[in-house]
């Protein structure tokens, strides 16, 4: 008995009261309390991770943030854009209206609007080139319709400043 007590002490000691994520995890939630309070919204619980892919469950209110590629700033305020919206399910209207509302949730943050745009325009074409040059790579189901590059270009439709820019 004494010897379980001993586990249980140890286990508890190493825990801690760390956040589940660690720092990292804190700050993402800090930056979603930030644009959630900016809009007078309700409170999302950010979840990080390393593996492929963010996803908002409107459930329950959880973004499962992936921590890996080249932002997960943006994708964190993508993820947003579908909690503001209470999205429920996929289709391309909703991922436009999530990429428009991560500009918006950047500019919360302290971008330009210039900066959130090009933030926006780098992650869909990083995305778009990063699956392209990865036909092998099993897209979850989320992934599998995009046209990241017809998403870029309905972003420069709203910020005709970027013409040109492209996949």
């Amino acid at each position: 008995m004494s010897r379980l007590v001993a586990v249980l002490a140890i286990a508890l000691a190493l825990g801690g009261c760390a956040t589940l994520g660690g720092p990292q995890q804190a700050e993402y939630q800090r930056l979603a309390d930030q644009v959630t309070a900016h809009y007078h919204a309700g409170k999302v619980w950010v979840l990080t991770h390393r593996g492929l892919g963010s996803l908002y469950h409107c459930g329950n209110s959880t973004i499962d943030l992936s921590l890996i590629g080249d932002n997960p700033r943006w994708s964190l305020a993508h993820e947003l854009g579908h909690h503001m919206h209470n999205d429920c399910g996929g289709s391309l209207a909703k991922e436009l209206a999530a990429n428009a509302f991560a500009v918006e949730a950047m500019q919360v943050w302290g971008y330009t609007e210039a900066q959130a745009v090009e933030a926006t325009l780098t992650h869909l074409t990083y995305t778009a080139h990063w699956w392209a040059t990865h036909p092998n790579t099993p897209k979850p189901g989320a992934y599998k319709d995009h046209d990241f590059c017809y998403e870029a270009r309905e972003i420069v439709k709203r910020h005709p400043a970027f013409e040109g820019a492209s996949c």
